[in-house]
């Protein structure tokens, strides 16, 4: 929920930006910078930052982190991207994936990886 409140608050701001900036007749215009800067901020967040750091903001504030379901090593940058598309895709058609099926990663308590 910190995560998806985190990205939600960025396209909530780029609207409110974008709606104070533009013109009335380009709400349309406002919407996909909002929805696009979502995007954005949610692909960046669970695939780069967790590949460096294996955490999200929300992630490390709960003392958690990812790991690889197969073997329990971190995620590939490649399996996170990949893990970010079927997400999305999910989210579409409001079909929420399982955690460590499918390649998705498993959330686990940080002070339990040891590697």
């Amino acid at each position: 929920m910190i995560d998806a409140g985190l990205h939600l608050g960025a396209a909530v701001l780029a609207d409110s930006v974008g709606g104070a900036v533009l013109p009335p007749e380009d709400s349309m215009v406002a919407l996909a910078v909002a929805v696009g800067t979502w995007m954005l901020l949610s692909f960046m967040h669970r695939t780069v930052v967790q590949s460096i750091y294996h955490v999200t903001l929300g992630k490390w504030l709960l003392g958690l982190c990812v790991i690889r379901p197969a073997d329990g090593r971190w995620p590939t940058f490649g399996a996170l991207v990949w893990c970010w598309v079927l997400g999305f895709v999910a989210f579409l058609f409001q079909n929420t994936p399982t955690e460590g099926k499918d390649g998705f990663p498993l959330v686990v308590r940080r002070r339990d990886v040891h590697q």
